[in-house]
């Protein structure tokens, strides 16, 4: 981000998805099931930034990719 670029407060559905290379139903699923928080701006619907956030970092806890070092296949 440059210098004067400020990062949105929320996003579209649709940006979201993008965000989160899923679909925009996968993202009203996570709405539904308060994985992500957002909100009503009249008719559009929008997703917190901080909720995209916050549930990356719980995704990265709790599933970490695993490292070859820690596979059982491992070869030394």
């Amino acid at each position: 981000m440059s210098k004067h670029e400020v990062e949105p407060f929320a996003v579209k559905p649709v940006v979201a998805a993008v965000m989160e290379n899923c679909s925009v139903d996968r993202i009203y699923k996570l709405l539904r099931a308060g994985e992500l928080e957002g909100f009503k701006d009249g008719r559009n619907t929008k997703i917190t930034m901080a909720s995209i956030k916050a549930r990356r970092a719980r995704l990265i806890a709790t599933k970490p990719f695993p490292r070859a070092a820690d596979s059982k296949d491992a070869t030394t």
